[in-house]
């Protein structure tokens, strides 16, 4: 999750919290809650201070959420122009072939093994 950190530079991207990664005072939320259908891959989430996600959004709209955390029309732009940008990078994030993955899978059960017997 360090890249989500990284992307949103340590702040809530619903109302621009300064978070600090050490007082575990940052969430990772649904942008569309997997009630309504949202997905759990990495673009689908964004990072949230506690009360954005946890005491206010709950499972409504994003869009309509930021709208009611952004002070001015110019901050808002801003702060879905970001959200955007990190979906978009999310979706254009290569995809793992299924030979690879199966050879991954082949190396992990390997190690473990190997550290089972040691």
């Amino acid at each position: 999750m360090h890249r989500i950190w990284a992307f949103f530079e340590s702040t809530c991207a619903y109302c621009g919290k300064v978070l600090a990664r050490a007082n575990r005072d940052g969430h990772i939320d649904h942008l569309i809650s997997s009630g309504a259908g949202g997905s759990n891959s990495l673009g689908n989430f964004v990072l949230s201070c506690s009360t954005c996600n946890g005491d206010e959004k709950r499972d409504g709209p994003w869009e309509s959420f930021l709208r009611k955390k952004t002070p001015d029309a110019s901050t808002f732009g801003r702060r879905k122009k970001r959200i955007e940008e990190w979906v978009a990078s999310c979706e254009a994030a290569p995809v793992i072939d299924a030979e690879v993955m199966e050879k991954i899978s082949q190396e992990t059960e390997a190690a473990v093994a190997a550290f089972e017997r040691a």
